[in-house]
């Protein structure tokens, strides 16, 4: 198929919004007679909601409503009758999240509870009882203290020193010369880039001596994107040929795919250096996913995390090659990739420790923001002060002192404790995910029981995935 480097429906292209910017047109971005096989005749859907059947079959539209005793309803183009679907039709929904969801303002905390629940907002009140989250989505929310898990309470984050895109204005568009795959170019749309041939891009960033570059990735196909790291040269290097390219100074190159993540370093008059792969499993069972990319300079090292998971972190004994202060984003022409929500900042060279289950401890475990551990009993959190019951007596502390709170004797609740009659777990975007029992979904709400938090009614576009069923 002309125009697009792997077939695939326009379904898919919509769920993803791969489509240009401005007034250039779908037609005009992909090629006329690609827009037209992918098409086939369709109206344009009016959202980027993606419904996945049973059956395999997957379709693009606008989610209307769903129940267990009428079924769902999908609006699949602004011509098109709703089409309707039995309850258990319905494997998962795709949807897109409202912007809200990101808002440094609530993402506070983020907690853990027994049955799998983990979600962000601020923490308003813990008593010995009970504790009130507020959320933007689904406003007060309160659930017993006794299925509390953990807590950890994000840093106020600092000024990103670039945050976007928001634009292609001081970005470098390059061309790929690639064996068998034909050469496109990244597009700009609504805080994004998008590409579906082998496209590259670039900026000099000024990148510090420590770094965090983080980025959200939506992909179809295989996943295959290279990621220069700390390069002065902002247009793409043939590896292969790198001897011969125009002048450049060494740098690092990330390669992602949907099996395993590299490094390798690059300088010209010098063989390529592998650092190392990792296997990245999880990049072949899903299609979106949080990058985070911290670089130290003087630990001569890169790291990879991949949803708050530290996946590699690779040491170049050699020393730092890397002589620029930009990045440059090659996508190889395997399939469409989207790229948006990028942040990059000031790294204080720590990784932070992911909070336990500690289900068989006997006593709350406390960690302080400049290191130090208190082992007590967590007594109450209200008016920002912890109480906390040490060998000592009581005392109290700002919680602004405190990074994470993990829970003595709070287990994981059983399988069986976990199959909710018509059950929907909705996935944030970022972290985190809740089980509920619905009643309905409707005018973008979506209404039910939880078993932490009781009857519910959440704004449905607060999650990117719906999934129904026992799975």
């Amino acid at each position: 198929m002309q125009g697009i480097a792997i077939g695939f429906k326009w379904s898919w292209i919509r769920s993803l919004g791969l489509f240009c910017a401005g007034a250039v047109s779908v037609a005009a971005c992909l090629g006329q007679e690609a827009v037209a096989e992918v098409l086939g005749g369709e109206a344009t859907p009016s959202s980027g909601d993606l419904l996945r059947l049973e059956n395999g079959d997957q379709l693009a539209g606008r989610f209307v409503s769903a129940s267990p005793v009428d079924g769902f309803s999908w609006k699949h183009g602004a011509t098109v009758p709703e089409s309707r679907f039995r309850y258990d039709a319905v494997l998962s929904a795709e949807l897109e999240p409202l912007e809200q969801f990101l808002k440094p303002s609530w993402s506070r905390s983020l907690i853990r509870l027994s049955n799998g629940d983990q979600l962000s907002g601020r923490l308003e009140l813990a008593s010995e009882a009970n504790a009130v989250v507020s959320t933007w989505f689904g406003g007060d929310l309160t659930f017993p203290r006794d299925r509390w898990q953990w807590i950890v309470f994000e840093d106020v984050p600092e000024e990103p020193l670039y945050a976007g895109p928001d634009g292609l204005e001081g970005w470098t568009v390059g061309d790929v010369s690639m064996a068998r795959v034909q050469s496109g170019s990244w597009v700009y749309h609504e805080n994004a880039f998008y590409a579906t041939k082998a496209a590259s891009i670039a900026r000099n960033l000024d990148l510090p001596d420590r770094s965090q570059i983080e980025f959200d990735l939506h992909w179809k196909g295989t996943l295959n994107l290279a990621f220069a790291l700390y390069t002065d040269y902002l247009h793409p290097v043939s590896l292969a040929n790198k001897d011969t390219e125009p002048d450049f100074g060494g740098f690092y190159s990330l390669q992602l795919n949907s099996y395993f993540a590299n490094v390798l370093m690059v300088k010209q008059g010098v063989p390529l250096q592998y650092l190392g792969q990792v296997q990245t499993p999880a990049f072949a069972k899903k299609r979106t996913a949080h990058i985070d990319i911290r670089v130290d300079k003087a630990g001569d090292s890169i790291a990879l995390l991949v949803d708050g998971e530290l996946i590699k972190q690779w040491v170049d004994k050699t020393g730092f090659a890397g002589e620029g202060t930009g990045i440059r984003m090659v996508h190889q022409g395997q399939g469409a990739i989207r790229f948006g929500n990028f942040n990059v900042l000031p790294w204080n060279g720590q990784f932070d420790e992911a909070p336990s289950i500690r289900a068989s401890a006997k006593e709350d475990l406390v960690t302080l923001r400049n290191g130090d551990k208190l082992i007590g009993k967590v007594h109450s959190v209200q008016s920002d002060l912890v109480s906390l019951e040490l060998i000592g007596g009581v005392t109290e502390m700002s919680l602004e002192q405190v990074k994470k709170i993990e829970f003595a004797g709070v287990a994981d609740l059983k399988p069986t404790a976990l199959n909710l009659t018509n059950r929907v777990v909705g996935q944030f975007p970022r972290n985190g995910s809740v089980a509920i029992d619905i009643t309905e979904i409707l005018d973008d709400r979506i209404k039910g029981q939880s078993p932490n938090f009781g009857p519910v009614d959440l704004n449905l576009r607060a999650f990117n995935r719906l999934q129904f069923g026992d799975q």
